[in-house]
């Protein structure tokens, strides 16, 4: 949250608008939902992948795109060369979150994005043990002086630098929003076998899916892997067939049902984060979102019946079992 408030706050002022997919991290919806607008920054919120609502959304004080690579925990995964496209023929920066693709999967830069914001603390660290983010700049956006009058003395001292350098003097110095030197030590060890794990989680994740579709017990599955899903296409050209991802979600009959099989299962563990090395699972409508109105929660993709799985990289049958032994105690 500390990189997205710098890559935001370095471009925005009051009076500006930013225009955002709906599909967003809690933290991230919230400090758009609410904490800008005391800022006096409007965000405007859209659909991920309908391209005609961002064109709608577009207006003459639009000084930012931002999107997740693939919604949490909507799963929706929009097409960023297109919202991309957009924005530069609008003079506007888009920014990436990139988190639950890694640079693993996906590379942002290559689709047109601008700005890459990653929450570190999720796959790159990959073991639950350092907190922290980061903010990558392309160096490629030029940033129109009549639009961005503030980017000029960070364009003469820096060129192609000036927006990192703007977050850098501007924000996070007098924001305060260092990692911990010791934290940083730990995601660097994890980064070091990033491709390894992302390997099976990508693998465990596709075979979970498949394995929910196909059992009595599970309602529905949200994944972008499974070919019925409406973001299947989009994510197969975007990520080049590398994978869908190391999250999903799933239905059962009712809250109560959801409650009985995250008490039920014994390898994954009932946690918050995402992106560890072990499974975890949560009830998203009753724990990390319990204070947003019902509306709010289903606009974010969240119902009661939901179960969010961040797929580990233990043994597939292991996970297997687990799940099928947890869904049996129903």
């Amino acid at each position: 949250m500390a990189a997205i408030t710098d890559a935001v706050l370095a471009i925005c002022m009051t009076g500006d608008e930013i225009v955002s997919s709906n599909s967003l991290f809690m933290s991230t919806f919230l400090l758009f939902n609410s904490v800008l607008k005391k800022l006096g920054i409007n965000v405007k919120l859209v659909e991920s992948t309908d391209i005609e609502a961002w064109k709608a959304a577009v207006t003459g004080k639009t000084k930012l795109f931002f999107v997740e690579t693939i919604g949490n925990p909507k799963m929706d995964v929009p097409d960023i060369k297109k919202i991309a496209e957009l924005s530069h023929a609008n003079q506007v920066p888009v920014i990436v979150d990139n988190t639950l693709a890694t640079p693993y999967l996906f590379r942002p830069f290559e689709y047109g994005a601008d700005i890459v914001v990653h929450s570190t603390t999720k796959y790159l660290n990959g073991h639950g043990s350092a907190v922290g983010g980061a903010v990558i700049d392309s160096g490629k956006f030029n940033w129109p002086e009549d639009k961005y009058p503030d980017f000029k003395s960070f364009k003469e001292r820096k060129g192609n630098l000036a927006y990192i350098d703007k977050v850098w003097r501007e924000i996070h110095i007098n924001f305060g929003t260092s990692q911990s030197p010791f934290h940083s030590y730990l995601t660097m060890i994890g980064i070091d076998t990033l491709p390894l794990r992302m390997e099976k989680h990508l693998s465990n994740a596709m075979k979970l899916a498949e394995f929910l579709q196909k059992h009595p017990k599970v309602k529905w599955v949200n994944y972008p892997g499974l070919s019925n899903n409406p973001s299947h296409e989009v994510a197969k050209a975007q990520f080049q067939g590398k994978g869908y991802g190391g999250l999903l979600t799933f239905g059962l009959e009712n809250q109560t049902d959801c409650f009985n099989f995250i008490r039920n299962v014994k390898l994954a563990y009932h946690l918050a984060n995402l992106g560890d090395c072990k499974t975890l699972v949560i009830h998203p409508w009753s724990s990390q979102y319990i204070s947003f109105t019902e509306e709010s929660r289903r606009a974010n993709g969240i119902t009661p019946d939901m179960v969010r799985v961040s797929v580990g990289i233990e043994a597939i049958e292991d996970i297997l079992d687990d799940f099928e032994q947890a869904l049996k105690a129903i």
